[in-house]
């Protein structure tokens, strides 16, 4: 087994939590470390302490604080000591499954903030069996002069937050080391320069310092701070004991209030005062080893009852090659050399009178004998305690309740409109999918153009597909609703294009205009609803939008069959105008986002051009390469071999690019690194493969098998979308009301490979009741999977990552129906060219030949067949139909296998508001958010005045 291991782990309320466990080498106690205010798990020597702790038989985990480092949470940087209470319980509970620890003999450890946070944690958990804190934030000092101004400050900042704007943030530390909110966060120059070096790239020592430290905090943080008194809670730890670790020059706490804190603990406690130490480098330095062996001795002390109350002063530190001894079950008292100790018989104060804590008593062991104890703290301790008159202590705490709302709530009336505007947007997309499906042979006989039929479609998904990935990171930095409103336009002017079209050449570019505006109204309608509602309620209107989705697809080969044969096949896309003017105008006037008011030059230069072109260019060579092959190119000639091997090259510089270059990556990697977000990729990327290939063909066999007219190939297609639409619905409520949708995604899952299995089953003939029942098996299968794969993509990822996780997922999604179209084209038209002998046998050669070349763009000519050799036609069609089927089959049942590795998450009902434009988190290649430090400057100055110094 691995000594040490990157881990994560859920919170209560769906946030992930990373750091490393440090894994001792025989199963033992185990014990959960966390840094202090804004910090990370490798600064100021927690490593070497939690490595110390391994090496004496606990196994360690130390993570970072949500908000901060590699863990996630919003809005970045936001320090909220009463979460992170609960967040320490998660990770005991993560902790206690692992195979090396004794879920019974668990304890938490923290330094500054965190160690307040620890016993306070203690206070309420009780399978804490012990608690070491280290210089525990107790209180905080802040500047009685600048109060006022940060009260206001905070104030206006809540205001313009509930108005859809970004946080506020400010330095942790400025250029001198201070805080700019007044507040002794116990860092002298010193230690604030070495801070500070740690956020420059270019020092070598960055990753040694703190690799994924940001030099900011909101401006929200310090309202929590000033609602900070975790000293009232420790009244229930009871006999849960403790060890206050105290730095002799604390600059945070003085070492006398850190003490009178102490005497407020009602249990088994020890007081440790480390000399010559200040908060920062309490963990530095040869004293280390002697510190982490009285950890440890206290440790073991606390798991088998030997605790009592005393305190202790170090004076030399021990050799640095003196080892610690190893925590086993079972083990015997320590033979390790003891500890020399200055001794003092003044007593401590009373524990078991909160209201007069320094009122002196005998101090008395957990069994209730007086025994003698070391002094509180000599002299000097009091002297270097900070008692500036520019700082006074903090008030009692506000309770939770009387915080104001985290963001405005919207009536009724108004998410229904809202959600009309976005319905419609998703509508006419959809539409255009699926409207030509019953028009392609009419249109591609109009231009006389047997490779129009492929090219029609293909042109349509192949621009979708390319361009989806784009939009979402470009509407990061400009904002969803005038991206929005940009895709839509595009999509109306390839609408106009198409309608008016006199050529070929020209409808296919319509069509490819079409696609990418397309493209944006699909992403960004998913995307707004990620920014609008919380995960949980996201269920719900994920389900209307695939309603509405599976409504359109439903309707398109009706219509376009209406107006094949009624008007003009044109009419499929003169219908798209009105719509889309309604569309425009409901959005512009409805949608309520944030929209940043990034300047165009800042943003262009912010794009990920390289990474777009990369994709796009991937993409299209790989499609064009599939769509080639067996068709109008063989698959060994040089033209799809290069599209093939030059489309994967290219994929892969696109890898490179958003890995080790890109500062503002397209598709950040990182989505890709659990295999729960894995497994819901390679989920959604075929249950859209098996979707389009039912939607786009099964009008192919009304038509071509059963003779249909166009118009009646849609209606046949009915029950296969209704139960889609239906079952669509019921899942979006479902997963509202319950917070469940891992059963949905197994049996849609089950469902959909039984339902396109039994199409293999159909015949030349008729059979209605088989064509009624697979269908409605298929769509309910269908219509399960919709929503389920994207939460749960959503629900493992940052907030900030929402929007590109979910434009991803829409690519994969659009490159699955763009794969599923090509390879449904090869697979039936390559067997039809098997058929040829009996083609040619039975209806001649140029009658084989038509069919043999594009059999679905010539579907027409079987109709003008004699009867004896219409069914000979019929029956080559059916049988690549068939084979069709069979491939559909394979994808279905290997998305049921991925499905089986889709992690089961909770849905917050939370609704967390995103900070778009340049200013906002960002996630760089490695995982870490955090934005560059000078974007915080951007963030300060754009919409906030500047907190001025004192």
């Amino acid at each position: 087994m691995a000594t040490q291991q990157d881990v994560e782990f859920k919170t209560i309320d769906g946030l992930t939590l990373r750091g490393r466990v440090l894994i001792a080498k025989e199963a033992g106690p185990g014990i959960v470390m966390c840094p202090g205010f804004n910090a990370v798990h490798q600064m100021v020597g927690l490593p070497s302490a939690a490595l110390a702790f391994q090496q004496a038989g606990i196994t360690a985990l130390l993570y970072d604080p949500r908000t901060t480092g590699l863990s996630d949470g919003e809005p970045r940087n936001d320090i909220d000591p009463f979460k992170q209470i609960e967040d320490y319980s998660d990770a005991l509970t993560f902790l206690s499954g692992h195979p090396m620890v004794d879920s019974a003999r668990m304890g938490v450890w923290g330094m500054s903030l965190a160690g307040a946070v620890a016993l306070c944690t203690a206070s309420f958990d009780k399978r804490v069996r012990f608690v070491v804190g280290i210089c525990p934030a107790t209180q905080y000092q802040y500047s009685e002069g600048m109060l006022p101004k940060v009260l206001t400050k905070i104030t206006k900042d809540r205001e313009s937050q509930l108005k859809g704007n970004a946080p506020f943030y400010i330095p942790m530390l400025s250029d001198t080391g201070e805080n700019p909110a007044g507040f002794n966060l116990g860092v002298d120059k010193e230690a604030a320069v070495r801070i500070l070096s740690a956020q420059n790239e270019l020092i070598p020592t960055r990753r040694a310092l703190a690799p994924n430290h940001v030099n900011r905090t909101t401006i929200q943080s310090y309202h929590k701070l000033l609602m900070w008194n975790p000293a009232y809670m420790w009244k229930h730890l009871h006999t849960t004991p403790v060890m206050f670790v105290v730095p002799e020059f604390d600059q945070l706490v003085p070492a006398d209030a850190q003490q009178r804190h102490f005497q407020l603990l009602p249990g088994p406690k020890k007081l440790h005062v480390q000399q010559g130490r200040g908060h920062m480098d309490i963990l530095e330095g040869e004293s280390l080893s002697e510190l982490m062996k009285l950890q440890v001795e206290f440790i073991d002390d606390a798991l088998k009852g030997r605790a009592t109350v005393s305190t202790t002063i170090n004076l030399d530190a021990a050799p640095a090659d003196d080892t610690l001894r190893l925590l086993r079950p079972g083990s015997q008292a320590s033979t390790m050399p003891s500890v020399k100790h200055d001794t003092d018989e003044t007593p401590l104060t009373d524990t078991t009178n909160n209201n007069a804590p320094n009122a002196p008593i005998p101090p008395t062991s957990s069994a209730g004998t007086a025994i003698p104890v070391v002094s509180a703290l000599t002299a000097n301790l009091a002297a270097s305690a900070l008692s500036s008159n520019a700082f006074t202590a903090l008030p009692s705490p506000l309770p939770p309740s009387a915080w104001p709302p985290p963001s405005p709530q919207r009536t009724r009336l108004q998410i229904a409109v809202i959600m009309t505007s976005l319905s419609a947007g998703v509508f006419v997309a959809a539409l255009d999918v699926t409207i030509i499906a019953t028009a392609l042979p009419t249109i591609a006989g109009h231009f006389r153009s047997e490779s129009g039929y492929t090219w029609i479609g293909s042109a349509y998904i192949l621009a979708n597909t390319a361009t989806t990935p784009c939009w979402g990171k470009v509407s990061d930095i400009w904002g969803r609703k005038p991206i929005l409103l940009l895709g839509l336009t595009v999509f109306f002017a390839g609408s106009v294009i198409c309608s008016f079209a006199g050529s070929m050449g020209l409808f296919v570019a319509g069509r490819a205009v079409q696609g990418v505006g397309a493209g944006g109204l699909i992403t960004l309608v998913n995307i707004c609803i990620g920014d609008l509602f919380s995960l949980r309620d996201r269920g719900l209107y994920f389900g209307v939008i695939s309603v509405v989705w599976a409504f359109a697809s439903g309707v398109g080969p009706v219509l376009g069959g209406i107006f094949t044969e009624r008007l003009t096949w044109r009419w499929c896309f003169y219908i798209n105008l009105p719509i889309t003017g309604v569309v425009f105008c409901l959005l512009y006037f409805a949608l309520k986002l944030d929209a940043p008011e990034t300047p165009i030059w800042e943003g262009l230069k912010a794009v990920d051009w390289t990474g777009s072109l990369l994709i796009v260019g991937s993409t299209l060579m790989l499609l064009l390469g599939l769509d080639f092959g067996g068709v109008s190119h063989p698959w060994n000639s040089a033209t799809v071999i290069c599209l093939l091997v030059f489309g994967i090259c290219v994929g892969g510089l696109f890898v490179l690019n958003e890995w080790k270059v890109t500062n503002y990556p397209i598709i950040p990697l990182h989505l890709f690194r659990h295999w729960s977000g894995i497994a819901s990729f390679s989920v959604c990327f075929c249950h859209g493969y098996v979707f389009m290939g039912d939607a786009y063909y099964m009008p192919l066999y009304f038509q071509a098998v059963l003779g249909a007219s166009p118009l009646m190939s849609g209606v046949y297609l009915l029950p296969f979308i209704l139960a889609l639409t239906i079952m669509a619905a019921l899942t979006g409520l479902y997963i509202q009301k319950t917070g469940k949708y891992i059963q949905a995604v197994y049996v849609g899952l089950v469902l959909m490979t039984l339902g396109i299995g039994l199409l293999i089953d159909l015949d030349v003939e008729a059979n209605w009741g088989k064509l009624i029942v697979f269908q409605i098996i298929a769509g309910i299968g269908v219509g399960l999977n919709f929503e389920g794969p994207l939460l749960a993509l959503q629900a493992i990822s940052a907030t900030q990552d929402v929007a590109t996780a979910t434009s991803t997922i829409g690519f994969v999604r659009s490159i699955s129906t763009a794969i599923s179209v090509v390879i449904g084209a090869v697979v039936f038209q390559n067997h039809m060219v098997r058929e040829a002998p009996k083609l040619i046998a039975g209806l001649g050669p140029q009658v084989a030949k038509q069919l043999g070349g594009n059999a679905a763009a010539n579907i027409g000519v079987i109709d003008a067949l004699p009867p004896g050799q219409r069914i000979i036609a019929r029956q080559a069609l059916y049988q690549s139909l068939r084979m069709m089927w069979i491939m559909y089959v394979a994808f279905a049942a290997l998305g049921l296998f991925a499905g089986l590795f889709i992690g089961v998450h909770p849905l917050s009902k939370e609704h967390k508001p995103v900070v778009l434009g340049l200013v906002r988190t960002d996630t760089n290649q490695s995982g870490v958010s955090g934005p560059p430090e000078s974007t915080i400057s951007q963030n300060i100055s754009s919409g906030h005045e500047i907190i001025e110094m004192a």
